[in-house]
């Protein structure tokens, strides 16, 4: 048994690592590969259990997002425990229209003030929410 975890913490220990690149090098989260195209100030939620990769992935492109890349684009991060999680789940599915059916963490979605316009998801949804609305910088 203590050979398998020895094995297994390094092999967890890689997958984080990689995770955390694939994050910061999608063309999505850099702001040499994006233009974004936004006219008024947008809110992006992000909430989930602070263990998830995608949660961490989330939350680092909507903050990149507010912080290097326009200031027109607001991020608002909130981070549960795991065993948290489930209640806050719960509490989402009821009051997020369109969140009914999203059972993993983090969701997404777009609303300033606590006010929800509009739910995107996961992280794979925000990523394709921000591809959607940003143009190459060529074709400008």
């Amino acid at each position: 048994m203590p050979r398998l975890r020895s094995l297994l913490y390094p092999t967890a220990f890689v997958a984080t690592l990689f995770l955390l690149y694939r994050s910061f090098s999608s063309p999505s989260a850099t702001s040499e590969h994006v233009e974004q195209t936004l006219s008024s100030k947008t809110c992006i939620n992000v909430e989930g259990f602070g263990s998830c990769p995608y949660f961490r992935r989330a939350r680092a492109i909507a903050e990149r997002m507010s912080t290097l890349e326009k200031p027109d684009i607001e991020a608002t991060v909130k981070e549960w425990y795991q065993w948290e999680w489930d209640e806050r789940k719960e509490a989402l599915q009821k009051t997020i229209t369109g969140a009914s059916n999203h059972r993993t963490s983090p969701f997404v979605w777009l609303g300033c003030n606590g006010k929800v316009d509009e739910f995107l998801g996961g992280s794979t949804d925000l990523d394709g929410w921000i591809q959607a609305r940003a143009k190459p910088k060529e074709q400008l």
